[in-house]
């Protein structure tokens, strides 16, 4: 992996729109591979794309997804990401899993 590409994906807390946080996936290029790092909130991957795109960042190009640990604002839209892009290989630590 030759570049690392941090997205900003802002979100609205407690339905208040004054209330906002952020999450901050990130994507490592390379010649033959693109990897999402983490893919946010449930709802959360049409959010993850417009971030790449404001970075000049292709999302059907990504290879893989790694799931750093099953937190929901790490996992959340991982279902969503899987069925558009069938694909993408999932790295995950099996010893991290709540199956």
């Amino acid at each position: 992996m030759n570049e690392l590409v941090i997205l900003t994906v802002e979100h609205v807390l407690n339905d208040n729109e004054n209330e906002k946080a952020s999450i901050h996936p990130v994507i490592l290029k390379g010649a033959k591979e693109m990897v999402l790092v983490g893919c946010g909130f449930p709802g959360f991957f049409s959010k993850i794309k417009e971030s790449a795109i404001a970075q000049n960042v292709n999302i059907d190009s990504l290879t893989k997804v790694v799931i750093t640990h099953q937190d929901i604002d790490h996992v959340g839209s991982l279902a969503e990401l899987k069925s558009e892009y069938s694909n993408i290989k999932i790295l995950a630590d099996i010893k991290k899993s709540r199956i």
